[in-house]
């Protein structure tokens, strides 16, 4: 087969989801090409949409919170969402990309991409098979609005409140949050810290921020040091 991943760097869930994909198509023997969605709208767009979400949840987070409960307030209107209006806009050279290329399906990563992929399919009558995964813990508002033929979701526990935002129960799958096969190979501690070059015997504390790095990690780092 040949996929179409879609995904967006508002995030980096979305992308290690995109890229663990990605390496389970390579071990069938099939083949996967990553895209922004965002991209067919032009690199202004791509670059300033990833920037002004990134921006927000650094440096503005309560700003990220109201726009978040603001869109669940309008997921519940069951109106049109201004996030498919604002995809659909370059679904015809999405479509158009994904006749060129000859894919089979579609796998979307990001909301953005199921967006864009309900038009590719309603507005330019393209019929190829879509299907979009969930990164994020609960359903995020609109993650029921995109015409796809799976909703592929973190754990069975999400399938209630999936049904309750309108999702259709059979296309409801719970899979988990794709991950790189190279993880469920088991390493030793010992074997990890060689391979790292880190001590055999000292103290190591890992700290993670998110892609795009929440927090002030750098006074995380030295309050640990101090420790």
């Amino acid at each position: 087969m040949k996929i179409l991943i879609l995904s967006c760097s508002t995030g980096e869930g979305h992308n290690a989801a995109a890229r663990a994909l990605i390496e389970a198509a390579e071990l069938r023997g099939d083949r996967a090409d990553l895209r922004d969605p965002v991209s067919f709208g032009g690199e202004r767009a791509r670059r300033a949409v990833a920037g002004a979400y990134n921006g927000m949840i650094r440096r503005t987070p309560v700003l990220f919170g109201a726009v978040y409960g603001i869109g669940d307030l309008v997921d519940r209107t069951n109106l049109t969402s201004p996030i498919y209006l604002a995809n659909a806009l370059y679904a015809e050279k999405l479509s158009r990309e994904i006749v060129r290329e000859g894919y089979d399906a579609v796998i979307s990563t990001h909301l953005y991409g199921a967006e864009a992929m309900t038009a590719v399919r309603r507005r330019e009558g393209n019929p190829i098979p879509s299907y979009c995964v969930l990164t994020d813990y609960t359903i995020i508002p609109f993650f029921t609005e995109p015409d796809a033929d799976a909703l592929f979701i973190p754990h069975a526990d999400l399938i209630e409140e999936g049904i309750e935002k309108g999702a259709v129960p059979e296309k409801l799958i719970p899979t988990g949050i794709p991950t790189s096969p190279r993880f469920p190979s088991p390493v030793s501690r010992e074997e990890a810290r060689r391979r790292l070059g880190l001590p055999p015997a000292a103290r190591v504390y890992l700290c993670m921020s998110g892609g795009v790095g929440c927090g002030n990690m750098s006074r995380l780092c030295r309050r640990l040091a101090e420790t």
